[in-house]
């Protein structure tokens, strides 16, 4: 492989590694995204973050790392499907 390819993934998974990390840890020490009845995930904001991203073309390994490390980290909890939040 180039160095190139490597570099970047190198950025990449390490961005990847703190986007999940900083999601994990602010997740409950900020307000949650609600409008009206429906509970905004964070997978779900970082996604659409990430499709902007590309549209814009602003394809930084790190920004899309970054990103992608918040996305996943939404998807680890037993309610990431929930979009009703009825309290």
């Amino acid at each position: 492989m180039s160095d190139l390819i490597v570099n970047n993934l190198y950025i990449f998974s390490i961005s990847l590694i703190a986007g999940f990390a900083i999601a994990k840890y602010l997740t409950g020490k900020t307000p949650q995204i609600k409008i009206y009845i429906f509970h905004i995930h964070h997978w779900i904001w970082a996604t659409t973050i990430l499709i902007f991203l590309f549209f814009w073309d602003q394809t930084q390994v790190w920004m899309i790392g970054i990103v992608t490390g918040v996305a996943l980290e939404g998807l680890t909890y037993d309610d990431w499907s929930i979009f009703i939040k009825e309290d």
